[in-house]
């Protein structure tokens, strides 16, 4: 809980600064587990015997003559009643139904100001049940800390001031909360609130990030999302933004709490639209959970079992984990369950309705081998392919389930039904033969069709041997001139790392080098007679395609961001140009925030060493290096833009696609002496020779971290590019690179 607190803190944060929407109520959500009944949650019921401001109250032992209502706000006669019964644990439980319409807010300050002194004096224990309807609002801020609070139970509300006792006084209060059920609820952030968080950051205490983590046993936050007030950032990005920014992830990276949950038992944040990728990760970070039972984070749309649940025992150090539900998920595969010794605990991951399909006697026996650990696969749609052959004919063999954790197994197969194929869907697995199995042919050799497979393979083996050598400039060729490898039209899939562009490349030099773009390098692209049956690039000069009146930097920047990738014609004219160095900059920044092979330099002419500066030289280094004298040139060119991103490529049926944006350095010079336009800081860079990279870009912390420190300084980077250049930072630690990962959160599919 201690890292679910802190994960929400940067959601919230994120949401703050960025455009975020989250996921909207749902308040069709069944639970998937039934808790035990020593820490059951609270259902809000019927009151049977109800006090108002008039009656009498027939009370526990503590206060025989006390009327509750000559205590709480008076205006809430209207909505709320008390009832003493209905709680054996507690000695009133107040319900409330609260309307949109309502006259009167609920609030935890007033309940906590009307019953401070009668706790202080007779040990008053109290229920809160809140349940909302047509948009309801109640004000709860967190960590819900109010003297004679033992259970809060929230339903279907509009949550409001979750971070109004931040730093304050009320944040101090003694722990009293026991159990906390919250679902279907949102949170509506203030953003004063949030920006009190930020300039009081240093306060962000202990006590306030685990909140009531010496009493909590039962915390149930299910379905509950985070959904911001404010679309753009609350501070001034051209003064002092960035600095006090950067400053909070600094002094956030340094705070280091520790949280003991010593009576938890139950976690439960399950139909959660905004759980983090890190959210484990944070949660085992300097928390302990001694007497922790019950984990439940099913259906929150994770694709895998997190490290930290499947090494539970190693990242849940002394706790009583017995079971982890993780149904309803996306689920494809367990992953390396670790052997580590169970003290006796037994445990059981639940993965029931994921997407597992695949299931052999291998994975059986190592899960087995790991002591008093079960997982619970069924109802998961398994392919009942060739692979389980294996497995069948264990199933035959009883001296292979001896053990109490594979009888356990065999007891699921003999339950457990195929979904795929069509011809053994739904027939039980237990009872399957390998002969039902749509791959056995019964009766035929095989030995033939294995020799002749064993001369295919060598044949092969040596066209691949003979090949090597030669590898790039055949893969280049295959695709330029007979389409055999990488054909030109879409292909059947779409891939993620190459999103939708308006443009090809963005092409970046020298004005001295004018005659050759023009006359050479553009015509090759754009020529459908010079594009080796790809298809032509079309090409966008600036005069054509660049906004008028629209500041230069915006344009360099809007070009490159619409562009798969940007094309460095260096020469000794482009090392001397600020906006060919400026272009370079924001171009590398664009391939840090698509973690892809953004650029390709073309070397026009040989860069001496001493006019070389770092930048480039690590840039020529880590993208496409391409010398216009190489006879394969123009191959390797149209290789480097399309074969990446071919996806993406031009229609097949009208033949057009994304055209390719170029400028010239002294164009921009006119340009800003007519707009008035300041220069940009920009680094100074170099080149080295380099081979042909392609793929993934190569990590190089030392270059980001000075592109960054430069970009801090530069008045004319724009605050999100900052933020997204955060993230990628190695030399920030990940608490504040996830912090800055959330500064351009987008909602979850």
């Amino acid at each position: 809980m201690a890292a679910a607190t802190f994960a929400s803190v940067i959601i919230v944060f994120a949401v703050f600064i960025g455009e975020c929407t989250c996921s909207p109520i749902s308040t069709d959500v069944t639970p998937t587990l039934h808790l035990p009944s020593f820490f059951s949650t609270l259902s809000p019921t019927t009151a049977t015997v109800n006090d108002t401001p008039s009656a009498a109250m027939d009370y526990d032992p503590i206060t025989t003559e006390l009327n509750l209502w000559n205590y709480l706000p008076r205006d809430w006669s209207s909505m709320c009643t008390v009832d003493h019964q209905a709680d054996p644990d507690v000695n009133a439980t107040i319900t409330c139904d609260v309307k949109a319409g309502d006259e009167a807010q609920w609030r935890l300050v007033d309940l906590r100001s009307s019953l401070t002194s009668l706790v202080e004096s007779t040990g008053l224990e109290v229920a809160v049940n809140l349940q909302c309807e047509d948009g309801g609002s109640v004000s709860l801020p967190f960590p819900w800390r109010s003297p004679g609070l033992v259970k809060l139970t929230v339903y279907n509300c509009r949550m409001l001031d979750k971070y109004g006792d931040f730093a304050t006084p009320a944040q101090n209060l003694g722990d009293w909360l026991r159990v906390v059920d919250i679902r279907n609820s949102v949170w509506i952030n203030n953003p004063a609130h949030m920006e009190n968080v930020m300039n009081n950051i240093a306060n962000f205490t202990s006590h306030y990030e685990c909140g009531q983590d010496s009493t909590m046993v039962s915390y149930i936050y299910r379905n509950v999302s985070d959904e911001s007030s404010l679309k753009q950032l609350a501070l001034d990005e051209h003064e002092n933004g960035a600095e006090k920014v950067l400053t909070f992830l600094l002094i956030l990276d340094k705070i280091n709490n520790h949280c003991n949950y010593e009576k938890l038992e139950v976690q439960d944040e399950s139909h959660s639209p905004t759980t983090s990728r890190n959210h484990f990760e944070f949660m085992v970070k300097d928390a302990t959970f001694p007497n922790l039972r019950l984990l439940n984070y099913s259906s929150i749309g994770m694709t895998e079992v997190p490290l930290e649940l499947r090494e539970s025992r190693q990242k849940f150090p002394g706790s009583k984990l017995g079971v982890i539900d993780l149904t309803h998920n996306k689920i494809h595969q367990v992953g390396n369950i670790p052997p580590y010794p169970s003290y006796g605990i037994n445990t059981t991951l639940i993965l029931q309705f994921n997407n597992i399909t695949e299931i052999n006697m291998a994975m059986f026996e190592a899960w087995a081998s790991v002591s008093d650990f079960l997982i619970d696969i069924r109802n998961n749609p398994i392919d009942c392919n060739c692979e389980m052959s294996d497995l069948l004919r264990a199933l035959q063999n009883d001296s292979r389930w001896v053990k109490p954790a594979m009888a356990q197994y065999r007891r699921h197969l003999s339950i457990m039904t195929c979904a795929t194929p069509l011809e053994l869907e739904g027939h039980v697995i237990g009872s399957l033969s390998v002969s039902d199995l749509p791959c056995f042919v019964a009766g035929v050799d095989l030995k033939p069709a294995m020799a002749a497979l064993v001369v295919v393979v060598v044949i092969l083996l040596v066209l691949l041997i003979v090949a090597v050598k030669y590898r790039k400039e055949v893969r280049i060729l295959m695709y330029t001139r007979v389409h055999i490898v990488l054909p030109c039209g879409p292909p059947s899939h779409t891939s993620a790392d190459a999103p939708e562009k308006a443009y090809d490349a963005f092409v970046s030099y020298a004005h001295e080098d004018s005659d050759w773009v023009l006359g050479s390098l553009l015509k090759r692209l754009e020529e459908p007679s010079n594009a080796r049956g790809c298809g032509p690039v079309k090409l966008c000069i600036h005069q054509r395609d660049f906004v008028v009146g629209k500041p230069i930097i915006d344009n360099i920047i809007d070009s490159i961001a619409a562009s798969r990738h940007t094309i460095i014609v260096l020469s000794k004219n482009f090392v001397k140009s600020r906006w060919a160095m400026e272009e370079l900059q924001q171009a590398y920044r664009q391939s840090m925030e698509e973690r892809r092979c953004h650029l390709v330099v073309v070397v026009l002419e040989s860069v001496p060493q001493s006019d070389m500066a770092p930048v480039l030289r690590r840039c020529c280094k880590t993208f496409t290096y391409l010398e216009s004298s190489d006879s394969l040139f123009w191959d390797r060119l149209l290789y480097s833009l399309q074969v990446d991103d071919i996806s993406n490529s031009r229609d097949s049926k009208t033949g057009k696609g994304p055209r390719t944006a170029s400028t010239t350095s002294d164009e921009y010079d006119d340009i800003a002496d007519r707009e008035g336009n300041k220069e940009s800081k920009r680094n100074n860079c170099d080149l080295a020779n380099g081979d042909v990279v392609s793929g993934e870009i190569k990590e190089d912390s030392a270059l980001r971290k000075a592109l960054f420190l430069e970009n801090m300084r530069m008045s004319t980077v724009p605050w999100t590019a900052l933020a997204r250049q955060l993230a990628t930072l190695e030399w920030l630690s990940p608490p504040v690179r996830l912090i800055s990962r959330g500064l351009c959160l987008r909602p979850r599919p």
